[in-house]
This record gives structure tokens, sequence and C-alpha cells, in this order.
């Protein structure tokens, strides 16, 4: 991996092929080119702030969340839940090695939101599906991150054998 440092960063096709192996081994889903990593960027940068709004406007009670939320017909306790998983997801989004957990998160939600849009509201649920789709490809770009983030749990005890 000695040449690695000389290698440019479009897509390693000038690096030799054993080297080409070696990154693809360490990093296999680490996004390489100069772009796409700038976009990622600024999707998660964009779904960040547009869920730091919707967290905030139901947190704060804007007029349109909580006739959202009446419209439901759970309770405003859900937007309370809701606009707190938002914002924390939202916060989360922003930091790289959390982006990939935090889209997750998200994306949950934006599941839940789909259906509610469909089933209880009956309407397309095109902002959801959008959002989904955000959180999708920041989930996929970031797999590494999350796959190291939930690696360091702490190991389980082992179960104590009970004979019969």
């Amino acid at each position: 991996m000695a040449g690695m440092l000389s290698c440019n960063y479009n897509g390693w096709t000038d690096a030799p092929e054993d080297e080409r192996e070696e990154l693809d081994r360490c990093f296999p889903d680490v996004v390489r080119r100069p772009l796409a990593r700038v976009l990622l960027h600024l999707l998660e940068l964009a779904m960040g702030t547009l869920f730091l709004y919707l967290g905030g406007a139901k947190l704060l009670g804007l007029p349109a969340a909580v006739r959202l939320f009446h419209d439901i017909g759970w309770g405003q306790w859900f937007r309370y839940v809701t606009g707190v998983v938002e914002l924390t997801g939202g916060l989360l989004l922003v930091v790289p090695r959390l982006a990939g957990a935090s889209a997750l998160l998200l994306m949950t939600v934006m599941m839940v939101a789909t259906g509610i849009e469909l089933f209880v509201l009956h309407r397309p649920p095109v902002a959801a599906t959008a959002c989904l789709c955000a959180h999708s490809i920041i989930a996929w770009n970031r797999r590494a991150h999350t796959r190291r983030l939930l690696a360091h749990r702490p190991p389980r005890p082992p179960r104590p054998v009970t004979e019969a």
C-alpha cells in the first residue's frame, strides 16, 4: 500500500491491481470519488437541517404540526416523541461517524410516516418517500461506520448452562 498516496482519487483506476484489491478490502464502502464525497456531505447536511426544522416545529407546537397529529388521531404525545426523534436524528446526521446510524433511525421514522400518509391520511407519501430514499443513500454510504459503531458494544455474558 506504499503507492496509495500517489493514487489520485478517481476510482482507483490508476492504482496497481494488488493495491486496488487491498484498498477495496480495507475500505469496501467508502465513497472514494471527491465529488461523490462532497455530494454525500451536502445530502447529510441538507437532511440534517431539514430534520432539525421538522423536529423543532413539532416540539414548538407550530399549528401545522399540531393539526397533522390531530388528523392522525394518536394524540399530541406522538408529536412530541416524533419531534425528539427527528431533532436527535437531524443533529446526529451531521456527524459523519454517526450519520449512518442516524439515517437508519430516520429511515424507520420515514417508513412509519409513509404508512401513516397512505393508510391513515389517505394521501400520497411523496415527501416521506423522498426522505426515505435520501436516508437510504446516506445509510448505505456510511455502513462501514455503522458496523464499526455497533461492533464496539460490550460482549454479552455467556448464558448459564441448565441441565434438564
